[in-house]
């Protein structure tokens, strides 16, 4: 007879993560001790959001500040084209309270760690921004990845593993960093934006989804826009004719924009499940028009039925989550035209 080895005794458990790090000294101690952070350490000083920021918190006021890495504005100055002179444009004279207003949007009220979101998951996922009155964005553990969902404009970040929860002032604010800057994390939508903008169509949606509708929306990206303005011969006066108040253009432009909102909310996943059989989407603001959609071969292709139009998913830039599951958006190749019986 064999004798079988006694069992190896179970390996130890492996031992917790460290904390995250503090800084009690302050905000300016956090952004100059993280080597990720220095351009957003250049633009909090150019700005003087650092002192003032501080200020607040020295005062009683409470943050949960979302902090974009180095990569996170690379992607986004090689957006804007400005390359090696960021810091001249975004810190200039004509700029800077525009990048004021940016950096601003990063601040969320109240003092939100990664287990309050957790907790919060299923019920109360949304936060309100600390300087913009009324708005809120989304904050949700998917499978232990911390994620950001911007409302409007349509953004997503996520948190830079081991790099939240860091406290600053002791209890007065806490600080995550995050994958892409905000507010302008979809620099390929910022026509979009300013049209959604003007035509007071961002608040009035925003409503509707607040007031239980839910939508697909069909985001045609800048180069969409630009064939479009192409093809109408307006170039760079685009904003000043399509946000025209005096001649009803800023009408048209609205329902042009409402075109691209359709009825419920349609992931790829089931549009590859209707493929063949009920591939036809109600408009959301034309009753009784529908809209084609269907998976041909892994590229997911819309088209409209009168007048008629194609357009494709862009890749990897869909099903971003709007206000939890009230809504979804995918980016699309060109802007869809206002259908018609």
């Amino acid at each position: 007879m064999v004798t079988r080895p006694p069992p190896s005794p179970p390996l130890p458990p492996r031992p917790p993560p460290p904390p995250p790090t503090a800084y009690p000294g302050g905000l300016q101690q956090y952004l100059g001790l993280s080597p990720e952070l220095t351009i957003l350490n250049t633009l909090m000083g150019c700005t003087n959001l650092t002192t003032q920021m501080q200020g607040l918190l020295n005062t009683g006021h409470h943050f949960t500040f979302l902090a974009p890495t180095d990569l996170a504005f690379y992607n986004f100055i090689m957006a804007l084209d400005i390359h090696d002179n960021w810091r001249d444009v975004l810190c200039g004279a004509g700029q800077v309270a525009q990048t004021t207003q940016l950096l601003l949007a990063h601040f969320l009220s109240g003092v939100t760690y990664s287990s309050t979101i957790t907790l919060n998951n299923a019920t109360a996922s949304l936060y309100p921004y600390a300087f913009y009155t009324s708005f809120q964005v989304q904050l949700l553990n998917l499978g232990g990845v911390m994620t950001v969902n911007q409302q409007m404009p349509i953004t997503t970040q996520t948190f830079v593993p081991g790099e939240y929860d860091n406290a600053i002032n002791g209890t007065a604010a806490v600080a995550h960093m995050i994958t892409a800057q905000y507010l302008s994390s979809n620099p390929e939508l910022s026509i979009l934006n300013t049209l959604m903008g003007c035509t007071n169509s961002t608040t009035y949606l925003q409503g509707q989804l607040d007031g239980g509708a839910h939508y697909t929306l069909m985001a045609p990206t800048n180069p969409a826009f630009y064939n479009l303005m192409i093809a109408l011969d307006i170039h760079d006066n685009w904003r000043d004719v399509m946000c025209n108040t005096t001649n009803g253009q800023v009408a048209q432009t609205t329902q042009l924009l409402l075109a691209h909102f359709l009825s419920g909310v349609t992931y790829s996943s089931t549009i590859t499940l209707n493929n063949a059989t009920a591939n036809l989407y109600p408009y959301a603001f034309y009753p009784g028009l529908q809209i084609q959609m269907q998976d041909l071969g892994g590229v997911y292709v819309v088209k409209q039925l009168k007048p008629v139009t194609a357009q494709t998913f862009v890749a990897y830039e869909y099903n971003a989550g709007i206000n939890g599951t009230a809504a979804v958006a995918h980016m699309i190749s060109a802007v869809l035209a206002v259908p018609v019986p």
